[in-house]
């Protein structure tokens, strides 16, 4: 089975803004490719691209969603996007009382095999800040990101660094156009199924990949994701939040694991609470479709960083401070492009 061909590794501006003008237009009902690690993403890296003998199933695609606005990507987004499948979540291991300190066994839950950086490109016309990052400009910080992450799988990663994970060499950046998760789900699978359908084989044809989606988000945006306001009825994904909930997570087959963002046991605490106390959140738990980045992936440092503190930093000139937030790639970016420094 072959893919149709994957953007270049650079595209210029110009393309670049020409495509996120074609996802921002409320009609678009796709999602847009602007980088990924190899021709055939997200199916394994075809033999003679491939790194090393990592073997993974055409027959089943996890792909780890990593959405956010990258304003700008930060060492958190890199940490976040780079975690592994976690087993089901036990309720009674979600107090803060009794947080692990290690990272816990790794499992054989069918385990990432592909990874995606997503962009919403809804808001593209909306009046940016002083200083501000273009969706170009994160676009391009994206990419810098999944280089990043490429980096992760090369043999001179270093131990506790998941550099054997062959699903951090099959990495791709993309945006399209809905607010919601449900939402997203229900393009992201209609837009990889019709690519596979529209490709060509030389051997025997196979059978459509079975895709399964899970989105990596933090805390703050599971909250949000019981708010019933969010929710306005649309004939493919329901009339309200029940309706879509239940095509995201039994429809779709798509699951949450959610990143703890903050390190204190006061923000534990408050996690716990909202979960416990919420019947959708204990059901999703019960189920495993909502499960927890293990203990020990992402750090207590990386944890209290976020894209406002790097704002902030360069607000004030601190680059030191900028530095230590992002990885250097894209910090180099942020400082040469001069993102974020309002005169």
């Amino acid at each position: 089975m072959r893919l149709p061909p994957v953007p270049p590794t650079y595209m210029h501006r110009h393309h670049l803004a020409a495509a996120l003008a074609r996802v921002s237009d409320p009609a678009f009902d796709a999602a847009e490719l602007f980088y990924a690690s190899h021709s055939q993403w997200p199916l394994a890296r075809p033999s003679g691209e491939r790194r090393n003998s990592s073997k993974v199933s055409p027959e089943r695609i996890h792909i780890a969603v990593f959405d956010s606005s990258f304003n700008p990507p930060t060492r958190a987004h890199l940490a976040i996007s780079l975690t592994s499948y976690p087993p089901p979540t036990d309720l009674s291991t979600l107090s803060s009382r009794a947080t692990p300190t290690a990272i816990s066994p790794p499992t054989d839950d069918e385990p990432y095999t592909a990874r995606l950086l997503l962009l919403s490109a809804r808001n593209v016309d909306k009046t940016l800040k002083p200083g501000d990052a273009t969706f170009v400009q994160r676009v391009e910080m994206m990419r810098l990101q999944a280089l990043d992450m490429e980096d992760k799988r090369s043999p001179r990663a270093t131990a506790g660094e998941r550099g054997d994970d062959p699903s951090n060499g099959n990495v791709a950046v993309a945006a399209l156009n809905h607010p919601t998760f449900v939402g997203k789900s229900d393009i992201l699978l209609r837009w990889l199924r019709q690519r596979f359908k529209t490709t060509t084989s030389t051997a025997t044809p196979r059978p459509e990949p079975e895709v399964r989606l899970t989105f990596l988000i933090g805390t703050d945006t599971l909250m949000r994701l019981f708010i019933p306001k969010y929710y306005t009825p649309e004939p493919r994904l329901g009339s309200g939040m029940t309706a879509h909930l239940q095509k995201l997570f039994t429809t779709d087959g798509s699951d949450i694991v959610v990143a703890h963002r903050g390190a204190t046991a006061q923000a534990r605490e408050e996690e716990e609470r909202f979960i416990l106390s919420h019947e959708s959140c204990v059901d999703l738990v019960t189920r495993g479709k909502l499960r927890f980045v293990r203990a020990g992936e992402v750090g207590a440092e990386e944890r209290e960083m976020s894209s406002t503190r790097v704002r902030k930093a360069l607000v004030a000139r601190d680059e030191g401070e900028a530095r230590l937030l992002m990885g250097t790639r894209v910090a180099e970016y942020v400082l040469g492009e001069g993102l974020y420094q309002v005169p």
